[in-house]
Order: structure tokens, then C-alpha cells, then sequence
């Protein structure tokens, strides 16, 4: 990823290593996790859980995540392993995004949301490295490895960023069903 245009302040990508966030999970909550699934459902901003807990409130959205948000109801939740060996290394991932995720696969109560609350909470607690964005440079990350995302920017700045991905996927994913209403 590079920025084409990037903010005199705020818009770092924070970058998290979700292989330290395993290493450092307790031993009880490593035997818990082993076989368990998240499932995720992409859509607006305002029905995730497990996201960012400060005050944010958003002003404008880019037609082109508009445009995205309106397919999103279309598209099936996915459930994904909390925990993954990648295939290189054998090292262990705790493969959870806060942002997106919905519930614990076969969880869908109370126990789960505190699990999966207390595992999102271990992983933004972990070391995070914030990067600051100059034009002149282009950084590259393990995205099955590295969890990231962008801090708030004012209403009055302009970021453009430009990115690349390489193609290839662990295959971890499967379509999932949200649970029937009560």
C-alpha cells in the first residue's frame, strides 16, 4: 500500500501481529480457541460488536464504499477458524478481525459474546505498531498474519490511498448461516 495523498494528522494504519496474539493468549483461552469458528458479516458500521469502543461518529463515506455497503446485504456471512497454522512457518495465528465479527460459530449466546469480547479485547491490547504515511514509500504486510486498520481523520483532510494485493488465499473461509430469530 502506498498514500497518494496522506493526512497532516490522524489516517496511520495501525498494524497488529495476530501470531504474538496467540503466543500470549492465556493457556485456557488457547485450548478454548483451537477449534472454534467466527462468523463475519460485512455491512455498515453501526451492528458490529466488537470494534472500536471510543466515540467515533462518521461524516461522509466515499461513493465507492456506499456503492459496497448497498451489495453488502447480499452477501452470506462467512465463518473463518480462530485459530490457523500458517502453512510456512506451522505457527500458530489468532485469526479474529473485531471489526467484522458477528458471533462464535455454535455460540450464539451469552458465553460466546464474552468469549469472543474477551479475545477481541486480548488483541487490541496487544502491541501495535501505528505507521505514519509519507508519499515516498510503499509498505508491505502478511494480511493473513497482520490485523490492521486506519485511525479516525478530520473531517477537512483528504486521504488517498493506493493498494495492491497479491493473489492467493489460505482457503480458511466457508459461507455460514446466521442464526433463526428466537
Amino acid at each position: 500500500m502506498r498514500a497518494l495523498t496522506p493526512t497532516a494528522q490522524g489516517g496511520l494504519t495501525g498494524f497488529i501481529d495476530q501470531v504474538t496474539a496467540y503466543d500470549t493468549l492465556p493457556d485456557d483461552l488457547k485450548a478454548q480457541t483451537e477449534n472454534l469458528s467466527v462468523v463475519y458479516k460485512m455491512g455498515a458500521f453501526d451492528i458490529y460488536k466488537y470494534d472500536y469502543s471510543g466515540e467515533l461518529k462518521i461524516l461522509h463515506v466515499s461513493d465507492f464504499y456506499r456503492k459496497v455497503w448497498d451489495t453488502t446485504d447480499n452477501l452470506p456471512p462467512v465463518a473463518h477458524p480462530m485459530v490457523f497454522s500458517q502453512p510456512e512457518t506451522g505457527r500458530k495465528v489468532l485469526h479474529i478481525s473485531p471489526f467484522f465479527a458477528m458471533y462464535i460459530e455454535g455460540m450464539e449466546n451469552r458465553e460466546g459474546d464474552a468469549l469472543l469480547k474477551r479475545l477481541c479485547d486480548h488483541i487490541l491490547a496487544c502491541p501495535i505498531y501505528r505507521h505514519k504515511w509519507i508519499t515516498e514509500e510503499l509498505v508491505l504486510w502478511d494480511n493473513w498474519r497482520v490485523l490492521h486498520s486506519v485511525t479516525p481523520i478530520a473531517p477537512d483532510q483528504e486521504r488517498i490511498m493506493q493498494r495492491t494485493t497479491i493473489k492467493g488465499d489460505y482457503g480458511l473461509g466457508r459461507m455460514a448461516q446466521l442464526p433463526k430469530a428466537a
